[in-house]
């Protein structure tokens, strides 16, 4: 059996900082963003024979192994997008990754909310530091007004195709080459947001 997904990366309009729970659990956050056509594509392949090899598995599956007692299990990914580029490229993994293991379609808003949901949890509990917005943005795809706080709220943004055409002809997103670690920056940001530097506050 194979199951093939993908899942957009985001560009955020407004409110990036705002939802990471050290803020937003305390103040309440909100961001606008846009799901735009570069993807993270996996494929599961879900094999019968026991010696079946596992190709490649994401970090959070965390080792090689098999799945069920006579099925093996390969995962592989494709991007075109750099790593580190400031996209939401990790958290979009992630919910590609759920995507595949729940083996069955995502169709509802409900249960792309809950796929974000966890995606969100698992860096939660490898110990990245970040927000939840590109889970979000990435599960559900379209332009959309989350708000956070102890629950995630989604309010869709409706435009006309001419508007959205009009965004695409004067917006442009380049690469400067530069990769980095957004996990390494929040720690920096909310170390002192914590401490109460008045500066960071």
């Amino acid at each position: 059996m194979t199951i093939k997904s993908r899942a957009p990366v985001r560009v955020d309009f407004a409110g990036a900082w705002t939802d990471v729970p050290y803020f937003s659990d305390a103040f309440s956050g909100a961001t606008c963003n846009a799901a735009i056509k570069l993807y993270v594509r996996g494929e599961l392949d879900a094999h019968e024979e026991n010696q079946a090899p596992v190709e490649e598995l994401t970090a959070i599956a965390g080792q090689e192994g098999e799945l069920g007692g006579d099925a093996g299990l390969s995962v592989q990914y494709e991007s075109r997008i750099p790593a580190g580029s400031g996209l939401g490229t990790s958290a979009t993994l992630n919910v590609v990754w759920l995507s595949l293991v729940r083996r069955e379609p995502v169709a509802s808003v409900e249960d792309k909310m809950k796929i974000a949901a966890l995606a969100y949890d698992i860096e939660k509990v490898l110990g990245i530091i970040g927000g939840k917005q590109d889970q979000y943005a990435s599960a559900v795809g379209g332009i959309n007004l989350f708000e956070f706080g102890h629950e995630v709220k989604r309010v869709p943004v409706e435009m006309k195709e001419q508007n959205i055409e009009e965004l695409q002809r004067r917006l442009v997103l380049c690469y400067t080459g530069k990769p980095r670690l957004s996990s390494n920056i929040h720690k920096n940001v909310w170390g002192n947001f914590r401490a109460g530097n008045e500066q960071t506050t």
